[in-house]
């Protein structure tokens, strides 16, 4: 158990430092970016499969089963997930930048939105023009409403929540790789 909580302060070290070096290189809407995100969950796992094996494989114990791998990795996920998740509401509660990129983020999520299901519907060029100028009128009059912005107290829980469930996700492949085969 101690060696997963090592895990999970390890694995939040990682996240924090990512993020840190993400926003001083590159800014808050590429943090925001889905190609970014998939970028970031997939070196995510590389890290989390290194110091998995480090931290969950010591050199004095034999025979980690998978079943133990998942429970740990996914222990090690829940605490980096509160660990990121109280540090971003720290950092980001009342920076007027990142909430400006994450409306920008929402804005423009819901309008490729739109047009990608238009366009799988079949509807024309110009069908899907006039209907995406009428949702651009719709967000700015307030009729369509944004998501909560997610670095605030009031969203912890629902960001432990999805944080859980993404760290299972990462925890069930990432224990084929930290098991000590045998």
């Amino acid at each position: 158990m101690k060696n997963a909580l090592k895990l999970g302060g390890a694995l939040a070290l990682a996240g924090i430092i990512m993020t840190l070096i993400t926003l001083n290189i590159w800014g808050f809407e590429t943090m925001l970016n889905w190609k970014f995100l998939v970028i970031s969950i997939l070196i995510y796992f590389v890290i989390t499969v290194f110091l998995g094996r480090y931290f969950l494989r010591p050199k004095d114990y034999v025979g980690l089963s998978y079943g133990e791998a998942l429970k740990y990795i996914f222990l090690a996920f829940l605490l980096s997930s509160l660990v990121s998740q109280v540090f971003s509401i720290v950092m980001y509660s009342d920076n007027e930048d990142m909430e400006a990129a994450f409306v920008e983020y929402s804005h423009e999520s819901q309008i490729s939105a739109k047009r990608t299901g238009m366009k799988f519907g079949g509807a024309s060029e110009s069908a899907i023009e006039i209907e995406v100028d009428k949702m651009k009128d719709q967000i700015e009059s307030g009729e369509i409403s944004l998501p909560q912005y997610p670095y605030t107290w009031a969203q912890l829980p629902m960001n432990i929540l999805v944080g859980g469930v993404i760290g299972l996700l990462i925890a069930l492949l990432a224990a084929i790789f930290v098991k000590q085969p045998g």
